[in-house]
């Protein structure tokens, strides 16, 4: 076994040593630094090599025998226990109750999935469903934290994540993964700006000449860094897209909520307030004297509105507009008029999210996963 981990450690007199020691051997692991069946030094020797007591050291090796990570056998010494012998423990944090039946289908969807993929790995996922106001949850959670800190999480998964969550779970210390559009290589994405190029494409086959788009997301925003939005980006594709294939595209055919319009609302009340967006951009769009024979929906939160107001009208889809429509897989949308899907698969996102628990895992160098959209016709 190579020691030179062990050997390049020191207990800091100004800290707790059992604490000190605990981290340092879990780090070693964490790293394959100490491969699974790796025999630990004796207590005396490791206190003699750590300047510390020996009690300190066997208080260590308790916690990190009840936590999984090494095991002694009488007589024969501590070794570091295989991965796949530990308790797997993963929590899986929401900023509401998302799960609730009452509201949108996504969350729960994918939900489902994430659960079933840990089951497949031998995970057990455990939901925490943060109690705190809204505007409070930008603040690290002490629950979680504690559980965190304690080592009995060996990860944590936040499918429905904004940036303040983001900054204080990521310093708890655990492998996490976040669906989100921040720039982390923990982070796992819809591809946008494929969604965008599909739906163009589909546009242009379908004979339509002028392009207009209802989202929920302002491509102008900035990020919380101040960095460009990759929603910003995609749009960019977009009108790449429509450039290339000649189509017409103008800014007044665009509507998109002001910034920040949603925030802070709670998921149920978002829901409503989003379906009400799509109803109400579709009638200001259709108002216009100049309007798009082609339309893309770039939420199907919104695509609900939007049907409701196209019905309301007596706009017939496949004849009057032609419309595509962002779709996540395995979540209801009901359109009763021809229309092209762009669909997302919650299953292959749920995979990405505990693919890079797994790779964290194994210390192996992990990159933002984007998953690919599939069009499909109706």
């Amino acid at each position: 076994m190579n020691m030179s981990g062990l050997l390049e450690f020191r207990v800091m007199p100004s800290g707790n040593a059992a604490d000190q020691i605990a981290q340092h051997v879990r780090e070693l692991v964490e790293r394959a630094q100490l491969q699974p069946e790796a025999a630990l030094p004796p207590t005396a020797v490791l206190a003699a090599r750590w300047h510390t007591s020996v009690a300190s050291v066997q208080h260590a090796m308790t916690r990190l025998v009840e936590e999984g990570v090494v095991r002694r056998t009488p007589r024969r010494g501590t070794f570091v226990r295989k991965r796949e012998a530990r308790r797997q423990q993963v929590a899986v944090y929401y900023p509401e109750d998302v799960l609730a039946p009452s509201g949108y289908g996504y969350i729960p969807a994918l939900h489902g999935h994430i659960r079933e993929t840990l089951a497949r790995e031998g995970i057990d996922a455990e939901v925490w469903m943060d109690p705190r106001p809204a505007s409070g949850q930008d603040e690290a959670w002490p629950a979680l934290t504690k559980v965190a800190t304690a080592r009995r999480l060996q990860g944590i998964i936040l499918p429905y994540t904004d940036w303040g969550h983001i900054a204080w779970v990521s310093k708890l210390g655990v492998p996490a993964a976040f669906c989100s559009s921040a720039r982390l290589p923990q982070a796992v994405a819809h591809d946008a700006s494929a969604f965008f190029t599909f739906a163009v494409d589909a546009l242009a086959r379908q004979g339509c000449r002028r392009v207009g788009l209802i989202c929920l997301s302002d491509p102008g925003e900035p990020m919380p860094d101040g960095t460009r939005s990759e929603w910003g980006q995609a749009m960019d594709t977009c009108i790449a897209s429509c450039a290339r294939l000649g189509l017409g595209w103008r800014a007044d055919w665009v509507r998109h909520p002001a910034s920040g319009q949603f925030a802070h609302q709670p998921r149920a009340d978002a829901v409503a307030a989003q379906t009400r967006y799509g109803y109400e951009a579709f009638h200001a769009l259709w108002r216009r004297r100049a309007r798009p024979d082609g339309l893309i929906v770039a939420n199907d939160v919104a695509a609900t509105g939007v049907i409701a107001a196209m019905l309301e009208r007596g706009v017939r889809g496949g004849r009057d507009l032609r419309v595509v429509l962002h779709r996540n897989r395995g979540v209801s949308l009901f359109c009763p008029m021809p229309a092209t899907f762009v669909d997302y698969d919650t299953a292959a996102l749920a995979e990405a999210l505990v693919g890079q628990l797994q790779r964290q895992w194994r210390g192996e160098p992990v990159s933002k996963v984007y998953i690919a959209p599939e069009r499909r016709e109706a």
